[in-house]
């Protein structure tokens, strides 16, 4: 408990009321202290990142995290209705100076290894709607040539396990109308 009072100083009023017992406070007293953080103006996004942080200090309860009691997932789910969690992401950027920039490029076959690199990375990111981590993830060792496109098994398993395949590739299909933006 004293690391997570030194990381989450917020958390000091909780740990303070719960630091004589084995466990984390009760489930009663994790959803007030979530109440009152909400109560305080926090945001969805921060609350929950609080919720995370009781969970993995806590004992489980019934066998279940603290953090998937039934108490604290209703509290959750009411503070994002009621506050719902901002987009992330404000500002929106023109793909055309980019697009620009990499036909004054020129020729794939003339860059130099870095700009041939990020010229690579930007058209592959362009081209599939996926988190940098799925683009880290590729492989040369496991790629896959085919008329149509190039595919990649992924050398790791995505964070989000849940929306993974096993097997799952990364295609990226050949663009032929313009050769400069061609990520195959």
């Amino acid at each position: 408990m004293k690391i997570l009072r030194f990381h989450v100083p917020k958390m000091d009023s909780l740990v303070r009321r719960t630091e004589h017992r084995s466990h984390f406070g009760t489930v009663s007293e994790v959803s007030n202290f979530l109440a009152d953080l909400y109560d305080q103006g926090y945001q969805y996004r921060s609350i929950n990142s609080y919720r995370l942080s009781i969970a993995s200090a806590h004992d489980r309860v019934e066998g279940m995290s603290i953090g998937q009691d039934p108490v604290i997932t209703r509290l959750m789910a009411g503070i994002a209705n009621s506050r719902p969690p901002q987009s992330r992401y404000t500002a929106m950027w023109d793909i055309s100076i980019v697009l620009r920039y990499l036909e004054k490029l020129g020729d794939s076959l003339a860059l130099s290894l870095k700009n041939l690199t990020l010229k690579t990375a930007m058209l592959l990111a362009l081209t599939r709607l996926s988190k940098s981590a799925d683009l880290h993830s590729l492989d040369t060792q496991l790629i896959h040539l085919n008329p149509e496109g190039v595919s990649f098994k992924p050398s790791k398993q995505p964070k989000q396990k849940k929306a993974a395949k096993i097997g799952h590739k990364f295609f990226f299909p050949k663009y032929e109308e313009n050769q400069f933006f061609c990520p195959a």
